[in-house]
């Protein structure tokens, strides 16, 4: 049974997560993901319309069900979108800024599950994030999408706090991964008018019957990405 919690925990001073073996994740694989904390509008982005659904590798869901979700990057295993309010004539306001990606499990002796998987993750963002974690939620399942586990932490950036929450989901057969992340500055923002719309989307996400091509994943890298070695130890990355 996972250790859960609908509220963020406080971290008293010289807290550190709590580490697998000798430094070593339970998981294959190290999800790391480094987004723009910046939500605000800043310089010119391209703001498209989200298509009904999208594949991202064996995954599939529907995009959020509000057209102030709008997408601002996309692949065929991954793609970004903000939640955007235009305030002025020439200025938006992005409230929230979302990533999603799928990634090949790389170890083919993998065993274990969405549950073991995030909380491999939450083990190691915690310690990413070292003295700038505020607080944060344990490894839960997500009510609206059973199989999809998810937690959020609140990081110090400068003067300001950013809300992550983390969404992730394995594969039935083991053979790929599911990785989202929400980043917001709102600390109500489960009460925004954007976490509905994202919750129902990600409500829909299943693993399609049929096998992703092979190649699909082949050559597919981000800037915002990086995925651990089948030997599962955790790559000098930089939070």
């Amino acid at each position: 049974m996972l250790d859960s919690a609908d509220a963020d925990h406080r971290l008293s001073p010289g807290w550190r997560a709590p580490r697998v073996g000798a430094g070593r994740l339970p998981w294959a694989l190290v999800l790391v993901l480094v987004f723009p904390l910046a939500v605000s509008a800043q310089g010119m982005i391209v703001l498209n319309p989200m298509p009904p659904s999208y594949d991202l590798g064996g995954f599939s869901l529907s995009s959020p069900p509000v057209d102030n979700w709008r997408e601002t990057r996309s692949s065929a295993t991954s793609f970004q979108a903000v939640y955007a309010e235009r305030v002025s004539d020439v200025d938006i306001n992005q409230r929230c800024h979302f990533f999603a990606e799928s990634h090949k499990v790389v170890d083919p002796d993998y065993q274990g599950d969405s549950a073991s998987a995030a909380t491999a993750a939450w083990i190691q963002h915690t310690e990413l994030r070292g003295e700038a974690l505020v607080a944060f939620t344990r490894v839960q399942v997500l009510e609206e999408a059973p199989g999809l586990y998810t937690f959020s932490l609140v990081v110090k950036v400068g003067e300001e706090n950013v809300q992550e929450t983390f969404f992730i989901m394995l594969a039935p057969d083991m053979s790929e991964y599911f990785v989202a992340k929400l980043t917001t500055k709102e600390p109500q923002f489960r009460e925004a008018p954007f976490y509905a719309p994202l919750l129902l989307s990600l409500s829909t996400l299943h693993w399609r019957a049929e096998q992703a091509d092979d190649d699909s994943l082949a050559g597919e890298t981000t800037e915002d990405v990086v995925a651990g070695e089948s030997g599962g130890e955790a790559p000098a990355v930089q939070p």
